[in-house]
């Protein structure tokens, strides 16, 4: 049987890694390969990320949200596990806080990533869910839409094509699908 790595360990031994460990995580203390994300998803994280600080900017005097950009999510400990999201947004806090962390204990509001495929999609969300972050987002560049994850026993998924509204994530903020996902231009 392999040892299991402690987060201490990991850290160790992260930038040994191919890219320097950027597409791994460590899931109940083993390594386990992330897909690097394609052009497609990468430019739907970044038009998601101007939506999301022009957001931040607009409602600052009400709420201090922020979001932090491949932060460590340490979520459990004994065995370790620590999940790299695209984007954690926090509703409130310091907002330079994390900005020399790899990694945090702090679990954010709301978890941003990749979709995978429906297994790894429900597996992932279910993971961020246990561990107390109240909602996961899921961008699928294939089907054009973001999976919308929340609950902590009884998960539930919505599936959204055409405009989200997070109310109780965050108040007034309004996503237009299509807005994530622009054609090139010819």
């Amino acid at each position: 049987m392999d040892k299991l790595l402690t987060l201490e360990e990991y850290l160790e031994q992260r930038y040994d890694l191919t890219d320097e460990g950027r597409w791994h995580d460590l899931v109940a203390g083993k390594l386990v390969d992330r897909e690097q994300p394609s052009d497609a998803q990468g430019l739907a994280i970044l038009n998601l990320t101007r939506l999301l600080g022009n957001y931040f900017l607009q409602t600052a005097a009400e709420q201090p949200a922020y979001a932090c950009f491949e932060l460590g999510l340490v979520l459990s400990r004994e065995p370790d596990s620590v999940r790299f999201p695209a984007i954690s947004v926090y509703r409130d806090g310091n907002r330079f806080e994390h900005l020399d962390e790899l990694t945090t204990d702090q679990l954010p509001l709301l978890a941003i990533d990749h979709a995978r495929n429906p297994t790894a999609n429900s597996e992932l969300a279910r993971e961020y869910l246990r561990n107390g972050i109240q909602a996961v987002w899921l961008i699928d560049c294939q089907a054009k839409s973001l999976e919308v994850y929340h609950g902590s026993e009884e998960i539930e998924l919505e599936l959204h094509q055409i405009e989200y509204a997070p109310e109780s994530e965050l108040p007034g903020l309004r996503i237009a699908i299509a807005e994530l996902f622009p054609e090139p231009d010819a």
